[in-house]
């Protein structure tokens, strides 16, 4: 079995629903059935289609914490990934709670690193989940704050999406663009909540750019 940890913040624990709703357990969802219908689902369970349905080959972690900054979830990566069972797999998502208390972008990219390094010290391959958006329109009404404030946000994510794409320690999941508007230059406002969380239809879009990386890179293991 693939068992992947997924470790973020609020965007991937499912705010403001629950784990249920989340990126995760769709994500989980579409792998396990892709998997099922196809010839590596039946090899890697040594069954039928029928019964590859009923006995998953992929295990989706929600390890989301609300709030939390990627300095955080290194203080938590060895409890909440290294000691988890078997995991193969990690998929590391954070920055939006760094830009949102101003936190040193170098500080954060130096997190993010460490958390690879050491995922890759413990025979765990680790993927990193592209920042998504803000949808500034939403923002501003939904949490009072000013279009300055909003810019200072936005320019932190950019350089640290910009960053990520020159320099990414670990293969990309690209879940910026399923939610940015490219014509609008802003987040897509049907797909979030209140300007920061997405909503139910965010978070499936989240969970098809989640389906179209891991689809193609995964590989269940011989054990």
């Amino acid at each position: 079995m693939l068992r992947i940890v997924c470790l973020g913040d609020s965007i991937t624990y499912g705010y403001p629903y629950g784990p249920e709703t989340s990126w995760v357990a769709l994500t989980e969802q579409k792998l396990n059935q892709y998997l099922a219908t196809s010839r590596m689902g039946n090899l890697a369970q040594g069954t039928t289609s029928k019964q590859s349905a009923t006995n998953p080959v992929v295990q989706m972690i929600n390890r989301g914490v609300n709030g939390e900054t990627l300095g955080e979830m290194r203080e938590r990566f060895s409890r909440d990934v290294v000691t988890t069972p078997r995991p193969t797999h990690v998929i590391i998502m954070g920055g939006t709670n760094d830009a949102w208390w101003g936190w040193s972008s170098k500080e954060s990219q130096k997190h993010l690193e460490a958390m690879v390094a050491e995922a890759k010290r413990h025979g765990i391959q680790p993927l990193v989940g592209v920042t998504i958006p803000i949808c500034r329109k939403l923002v501003e009404r939904e949490f009072a704050i000013s279009q300055e404030e909003i810019q200072v946000m936005v320019d932190w994510l950019d350089s640290f999406r910009e960053w990520l794409q020159r320099t990414s320690p670990a293969p990309l999941i690209d879940f910026y663009s399923a939610l940015w508007d490219a014509g609008a230059l802003d987040g897509r406002a049907e797909y979030f909540s209140d300007g920061g969380h997405p909503n139910r239809a965010g978070y499936a879009a989240m969970a098809e750019a989640a389906f179209r990386a891991l689809s193609s890179l995964l590989v269940p293991p011989t054990y």
